[in-house]
């Protein structure tokens, strides 16, 4: 049975004037509200699969109007970014994204979606060809709203033009899917292992400095928030396929949206790699295929 639109939704309070917004365990975006503005930002924006769970939505918050800050432009975090005030993201992002979709969302209902997950209404659909940024924000760059200081980073490797924001008075990190506690896709069109690894080394050295144990970090998959000393395992499983220590247990066909990959497990982390991307690992034909992303 597919899911109710009043229920597609799942509102958590995090305190700071900062709300999640979890799609049925989908993806979750965030809402920053400022006591002194009618129009919240969002970080990011879901699927936006179902018109009826917007209109729920954006009564239970007292939301009009509001503006979006975009961490990559996949298909599961702009669903409501079409029809914002304001849509600001990255201009690497945005070109890669006029090139190629890199995730379009029917490509993502295939993988992820089923009538148990789904809304009802999910025909209602967001207008998503008008997708067009108003503001090109970039790396180094401080984005104000209210009380809010996001600092722009960027942390390409899941998508060339990858973005996370940090407020470094309030100890906040909005991560999009750079890093989550779970499997890790790095093996996209568009993705890069070399890339992904030099980002997560510089998010780490960018973390310590202002004190890595006392931030929150928000990624938009899986636990939320996210332990900081998750970033320190992955690294340390990336650096074992760096060094040729590790062996992948699956592969995968590409698909047009997927490449050829392989699959790494250790330590309970999982990570898909393009197989281009570790050339020193020879390809293996008695691995399994891994089915799916």
């Amino acid at each position: 049975m597919y899911i109710n639109p009043t229920s597609w939704y799942q509102l958590v309070t995090l305190g700071q004037g900062l709300i999640q917004i979890n799609e049925s365990n989908h993806c979750s975006f965030y809402v920053l509200q400022d006591g002194g503005s009618p129009h919240p930002m969002f970080i990011d924006s879901g699927l936006g699969l179902s018109a009826g769970a917007q209109r729920e939505l954006f009564s239970r918050l007292n939301i009009g109007e509001y503006s979006v800050l975009g961490t990559h432009l996949h298909s599961d975090h702009v669903g409501l970014s079409a029809n914002a005030r304001e849509f600001w993201a990255g201009k690497i992002e945005w070109d890669q994204y006029k090139a190629r979709d890199g995730f379009p969302l029917p490509y993502y209902l295939k993988q992820f979606g089923n009538k148990s997950n789904l809304p009802s209404d999910r025909s209602a659909q967001s207008k998503r060809s008008l997708l067009k940024p108003s503001k090109f924000v970039d790396d180094g760059e401080v984005v104000e709203f209210g009380p809010w200081q996001l600092e722009v980073v960027h942390t390409p490797g899941h998508t060339s033009g990858h973005l996370s924001f940090f407020d470094t008075a309030r100890k906040v990190g909005f991560l999009g899917d750079m890093i989550y506690d779970g499997v890790l896709y790095l093996h996209l069109k568009d993705s890069s292992f070399r890339s992904y690894v030099a980002s997560l080394v510089k998010l780490i050295e960018y973390l310590r400095a202002n004190d890595l144990y006392s931030w929150t970090l928000l990624p938009c998959h899986n636990s939320i928030p996210l332990n900081p000393a998750y970033l320190l395992r992955v690294r340390d499983v990336l650096s074992r396929i760096q060094q040729g220590d590790l062996d992948p247990v699956g592969q995968t066909k590409g698909d047009g949206v997927l490449c050829e990959s392989f699959l790494f497990v250790y330590g309970g982390i999982k990570i898909f790699i393009k197989k281009k991307d570790v050339p020193g690992i020879k390809d293996k034909a008695n691995l399994p295929i891994v089915i799916g992303v």
